[in-house]
């Protein structure tokens, strides 16, 4: 690899740490089996829990009574098939408040098209100008 192909791949790895710690929508990121690996400042704003009461566990304390398993056993299996779902989702706050917002999840694959992580994109409201 050439030194500006390494210039070029750390410019990206640094534009890309600002924005997971900067973009005012929520990320989180899991393993394939769903453990937390890590959650931007913004989505731990907007679930009241911090990164450190998160990361390692399975997020499923975030869903909210008011949907059913078949929702999300629908979203995992749209997932397992396209590989992304997308759409308005309930999550429970840390305080228990059910909050509404627009859920992108993206399945991460390998060379050999296996699934190592899972990225969530969370939005509450769309900014009306």
């Amino acid at each position: 690899m050439s030194n500006n192909s390494e210039s070029i791949g750390a410019k990206k790895l640094q534009m890309a740490d600002i924005f997971f710690h900067e973009v005012e929508d929520g990320i989180i990121i899991t393993t394939s089996e769903g453990s937390v690996v890590d959650l931007n400042p913004a989505f731990s704003k907007i679930i009241g829990y911090s990164r450190e009461e998160v990361v390692g566990k399975v997020p499923d304390f975030l869903k909210s009574d008011s949907q059913n398993m078949i929702y999300y056993n629908d979203i995992l299996k749209t997932i397992s098939i396209k590989g992304r779902w997308a759409g308005v989702l309930k999550v429970k706050t840390k305080s228990g408040e059910d909050l509404a917002g627009r859920l992108t999840i993206v399945a991460v694959k390998n060379h050999d098209k296996q699934t190592t992580n899972y990225i969530g994109f969370l939005r509450l409201a769309d900014v009306q100008v």
